[in-house]
């Protein structure tokens, strides 16, 4: 595709802003388009449902800005002839400076503001996840589907598949077991309370984990010789009453986490690729990193461990595809997610093959497509800043790495949503030419 020449449309005497809307103005001239929609609150939504099936569910303030700030982030895997879902049109200057960086953009659509998307045809439909409130929402243009598509319109996942309890079914199936440092479903308080008794005596401190809780929300740790306070088991009886049981296992001493992405077609599970992810001490989501060969730059006994004593990609690549198809559903189709970890025992290394499964986009994905994007060799890092922890914004913006706009996603830091704008979340895709210098730059933070 030619350059886009804004320059002649200006000696043609054309106005300015004319030329800059038009520069960003994206619209299917061939491809049906596929409709994105980023929703990371539907397990949100389900968890306040819960087992009674209430209704009426509202998203804390730091969850609404998570949503309405990163509603451009679907930019990172839709193609240029897809529609974004977005709430408010992204400012026209971010969209020229993604442009102009070597994004290439899809359209985006404001809701509300969509009669024109409903009467075109549309390649299918692909929400962030397929919760009770993308359902409802994407309804509107299930019509405009072809029944050949691969992506239809579809009633909510089960919430099952959500549930922490699959990801121990899951591992179960694959042989690992209660006394192999996994964790154990409990369904109620007398159960739980067994649980973190037989855990506090094997191994240690413990962690119970919400039925539907992701990026390391909605866990309670508890220490080793610590009671049962009123607050602790509050928060158990309230967790199994609204969804129906929790996770109790053992608190490990993390060394690695990773991912492992897959693909749902109508014809079958197809590997993705893998990352390394970035969690804090307790857990909770920082970053991922990606690169040609996931694993580089891990210490080299790590990684005879991880290739040859537990023949990882083996597990990953080869028998997973299988375990997740005969999990889902057959109108399941999008990105499947599958959580691991290495953990230290006073035995060595161990790996756990599931942490959990995340039947939706996830973060790592958007890591991995985004690294597609970038320059071949090169590693990228994937992060969500919080804006009130970078300062003053304009130096900020300025201390990242220069972007040459000549180079398509070469060395450089990019936003992704338009930081002067965003409230609360900026997403940030780090490409360098060695995983080492994003380690480096991710510690000096």
């Amino acid at each position: 595709m030619a350059p886009y020449n804004a320059e002649g449309r200006r000696l043609a005497g054309i106005d300015n802003e004319w030329i800059e809307n038009l520069e960003v103005i994206e619209q299917s001239r061939g491809r049906t388009p596929i409709v994105h929609w980023f929703n990371p609150n539907e397990e949100l939504a389900m968890a306040a449902a819960g087992k009674h099936g209430q209704l009426g569910f509202q998203a804390k303030k730091g969850q609404q800005l998570l949503e309405s700030d990163l509603e451009m982030l679907p930019m990172a895997w839709a193609r240029r002839d897809d529609v974004v879902l977005v709430r408010q049109m992204p400012p026209r200057e971010h969209l020229v400076r993604l442009k102009r960086w070597g994004f290439t953009l899809p359209e985006f659509v404001v809701i509300g503001d969509d009669e024109g998307l409903r009467e075109r045809k549309i390649g299918g439909l692909q929400p962030w996840a397929w919760g009770p409130v993308a359902s409802e929402l994407m309804r509107r243009y299930a019509p405009s589907v072809p029944a050949v598509a691969d992506r239809q319109w579809r009633e909510p996942v089960p919430v099952e598949l959500f549930s922490k309890l699959s990801g121990v079914k899951l591992a179960d199936s694959m042989g690992e077991t209660l006394g192999d440092f996994y964790g154990r479903w409990c369904e109620t308080v007398d159960e739980v309370k067994q649980a973190v008794m037989d855990e506090m005596e094997q191994s240690g401190d413990v962690l119970m984990k919400a039925a539907l809780s992701s990026a390391g929300r909605g866990h309670c740790k508890i220490l080793q010789g610590q009671g049962w306070d009123e607050r602790t088991l509050g928060w158990v009886k309230n967790v199994i009453d609204s969804q129906g049981g929790l996770v109790v296992e053992p608190w490990l001493d993390r060394v690695l986490d990773f991912s492992a992405q897959y693909e749902v077609t109508q014809n079958g599970v197809k590997f993705v690729g893998m990352t390394r992810v970035v969690n804090d001490a307790a857990g909770r989501y920082l970053g991922t990193f990606v690169n040609a060969r996931w694993a580089r730059g891990l210490d080299a006994e790590l990684a005879r461990f991880l290739f040859e004593k537990s023949q990882v990609m083996k597990i990953y690549r080869d028998e997973l595809p299988q375990r997740i198809e005969q999990m889902v559903d057959k109108q399941f189709r999008g990105n499947f997610g599958i959580d691991a970890m290495v953990h230290l025992t006073p035995d060595g290394y161990r790996l756990r093959k599931v942490v959990e499964v995340n039947p939706r986009m996830t973060m790592g994905r958007v890591a991995l497509e985004l690294h597609k994007k970038s320059q071949p060799g090169k590693a990228g890092f994937f992060e969500i800043v919080r804006k009130e922890a970078v300062g003053n914004l304009d130096e900020w913006l300025a201390s990242l790495a220069p972007v040459d706009s000549e180079q398509w996603l070469s060395e450089g830091s990019y936003t992704l949503n338009d930081p002067h704008s965003a409230q609360k979340f900026i997403a940030v895709w780090h490409v360098r030419s060695k995983a080492t210098d994003l380690v480096e730059m991710f510690d000096s933070e």
